[in-house]
């Protein structure tokens, strides 16, 4: 953008707004959304999901590259059984979802779906009740929020809420992953029998194994971000 253009768009923007005014129009939803901006780490973007999950009342649409912090997935099942329609879609890599938190969706009778992509389902937002839409850098875990330098918008915008849904829908349309079958003998077997080990010496916990595990499952899988 040349020198100065930024002001020319904000003079621009104002003489809409004016004109619009003047005509008695009322503004276009975009024009007139609320907005806040949370950052983390310990800056409120986790309790601002759980209040939006909290605050549903008829559907919560959820897209998420990583999911382990499972007081989020107990939110989603509370809203669950509140009555809300619940749809989640989660990246198919070691960092999709924790074991925990899909132990927690199974028992709440959540419907999982992880999809096959030739690269990574980076999503991280969630749509509530078609107005509201969480977006941003921030992952559904808790090292996003205790640790890393993440951002989380919340916006108040039923257009903007649209365009996400139907985001949301073309993502559940890709086809499911389904994780490859693996000989008895095979070299993943040894590599179980040694993970196997290194828990019961204490040198990894099971979640760290089960990790390493569904590395070796997708040996094609692009490096996810932490």
């Amino acid at each position: 953008m040349r020198k100065g253009s930024g002001r020319w768009v904000g003079v621009l923007f104002t003489v809409l707004v004016l004109v619009q005014a003047s005509w008695g129009l009322a503004a276009p939803d975009w024009l007139t959304l609320e907005a806040k901006v949370f950052f983390s780490p310990n800056g409120g973007c986790h309790d601002q999901v759980i209040a939006a999950m909290n605050g549903a009342t008829r559907t919560l649409d959820m897209a998420a590259f990583s999911f382990s912090e499972d007081t989020i997935a107990v939110a989603l099942v509370a809203a669950k059984q509140r009555g809300v329609a619940i749809r989640l879609v989660v990246d198919r890599g070691i960092y999709g979802l924790g074991k925990k938190v899909k132990e927690t969706l199974d028992a709440g009778g959540i419907e999982i779906q992880i999809k096959k992509l030739s690269g990574l389902m980076h999503h991280k937002y969630i749509v509530v009740d078609g107005t509201t839409v969480l977006t941003g850098s921030f992952n559904f875990t808790g090292k996003a929020d205790k640790l890393n330098c993440e951002n989380l918008l919340v916006i108040h915008s039923g257009e903007l809420a649209r365009i996400y849904t139907a985001n949301f829908l073309t993502a559940r349309a890709l086809p499911p992953y389904v994780p490859p079958v693996v000989a008895p003998n095979s070299f993943l077997t040894r590599v179980k029998r040694e993970l196997r080990k290194w828990v019961a010496s204490g040198l990894i916990t099971q979640e760290q194994a089960d990790r390493i595990l569904a590395s070796y499952r997708t040996p094609e899988e692009p490096d996810p971000e932490p």
